[in-house]
């Protein structure tokens, strides 16, 4: 397992601020953050390519800030991949246990695994001058793994490759890693291969984690505003809790002027406390016009106006003028459901949020 421990550097005019985490062994941990935030740098101090000013870099319990890179026990992928344009596939891959001088016996199951795993078997004698950048990419893996070691780092490694291609080698190395029982620190500011691949997720921003937490938990229930814009919850909006229930498992708030119930997914909540409540577009739910409400389900129910409707392509995505508070709620509609009632901007709707579904947040 591998720790930061208050990790702190500055670079030029930028500097990262009291960096904490900890990832588990086997566990596939995503950096999760825009462009520019120092996430490579981040994971640079970790493979030790640059200073630390202050804090900790620790590896099972050990303090190894001040070791040099090839004293940690740790590989690399760059964004690039870096391979070696005089050497073969296989030299490539095998660079690493030859300069540390392992044994066949010791390298030879491994290297046959990540070629199968990897499916790589027909480029081992090509030259990295003649792969594609997906070839590149699972060359480099493999390169990487092959020495056994104890945390991967990867940084942005599937950027710049085409969508089909790009899907393809992130389920393989999920496959991978699951199969490796290996643990990942891997780098990127795309939400979705974050929610794809990550077992915890920490959303970084400014330098700073604003959050660290189990993926569906990042998804659902973000910790601040910056976390939900980040991560894709278009409809936020201020509210107050007008009355919390005995076990403090839901509360009432006054959302968009609506009385709305919503699941306390936040300790120490209190009536006439300021929040922010936020709502996923895939999580609004449409009242369906041709049937009655189902019982139980009275609540929650706000109305509106259809403002505009853009096509998706699996989805349409509503953008709805909520009607007491003339805000705009999105909200996306799976096509056959659009097929089916052929809303169209101007039409009257109406919409429903179950509380399960709300997340509050601090304000």
């Amino acid at each position: 397992m591998i720790s930061l421990e208050g990790l702190g550097l500055k670079l030029g005019d930028f500097s990262l601020r009291d960096i904490s985490l900890h990832v588990e062994d086997g566990e596939y941990f995503i950096l999760l953050g825009p462009s520019g935030v120092g996430k490579t740098s981040l994971l640079e101090a970790v493979a030790g390519l640059v200073p630390v000013e202050r804090g900790r870099v620790l590896l099972d319990g050990a303090d190894v800030t001040r070791f040099p890179p090839e004293a940690r026990p740790i590989a690399y992928v760059p964004q690039d991949a870096s391979l070696f344009p005089h050497l073969n596939v296989t030299d490539n891959i095998l660079f690493g246990v030859r300069v540390r001088r392992f044994a066949e016996t010791r390298w030879r199951p491994l290297f046959d695994d990540l070629v199968d795993s990897l499916q790589i078997e027909n480029l081992l004698d090509r030259s990295p001058v003649n792969l594609s950048g997906g070839e590149r990419r699972r060359v480099s893996l493999a390169r990487a793994l092959i020495t056994s070691p104890k945390i991967l780092l990867l940084d942005e490694p599937f950027s710049g490759l085409d969508p089909p291609i790009r899907r393809e080698l992130q389920l393989m190395v999920k496959r991978l890693q699951k199969h490796l029982k290996g643990t990942f620190l891997h780098v990127t500011h795309d939400r979705e291969e974050a929610f794809i691949l990550g077992d915890v997720i920490a959303v970084m921003i400014d330098g700073k984690v604003e959050q660290i937490a189990r993926r569906n938990r990042v998804y659902f229930h973000p910790r601040n505003l910056k976390v939900a814009r980040f991560t894709g919850m278009e409809n936020v909006f201020e509210a107050e809790i007008v009355a919390v229930d005995g076990q403090a498992s839901c509360v009432t708030v006054q959302w968009l002027g609506n009385r709305l119930v919503a699941s306390a997914n936040q300790a120490a909540l209190a009536q006439g406390q300021r929040v922010l409540v936020g709502v996923r577009a895939e999580e609004v739910m449409l009242i369906k016009p041709d049937k009655p409400i189902r019982e139980g389900r009275e609540s929650n129910i706000l109305s509106g106006v259809v403002r505009e409707i853009l096509e998706k392509g699996a989805t349409h995505t509503f953008v709805i003028d909520e009607e007491r508070s003339g805000q705009p709620i999105v909200m996306e509609l799976p096509n056959f459901l659009y097929r089916r009632y052929k809303f169209h901007p101007g039409e009257p709707i109406r919409i429903r949020i179950s509380p399960d579904k709300f997340c509050v947040m601090e304000y």
